[in-house]
C-alpha cells in the first residue's frame, strides 16, 4: 500500500504542476496547433 500511495502522490503533484503551466488548457493546446503562440514550446 506504501508503494502505490507513493505513485499517488507523484502523479498529484504532476497534475497540479501541469495545471499551474497551463499545459492541460484546450484553449493553450489550440494555439499551439494553430501556432499562435509559442508558450508550449
Amino acid at each position: 500500500m506504501m508503494r502505490m500511495s507513493r505513485y499517488i502522490l507523484v502523479g498529484i503533484i504532476f497534475g497540479i504542476t501541469m495545471y499551474k503551466s497551463e499545459a492541460v488548457s484546450w484553449f493553450r493546446i489550440f494555439e499551439m496547433f494553430h501556432f499562435q503562440s509559442f508558450h508550449m514550446y
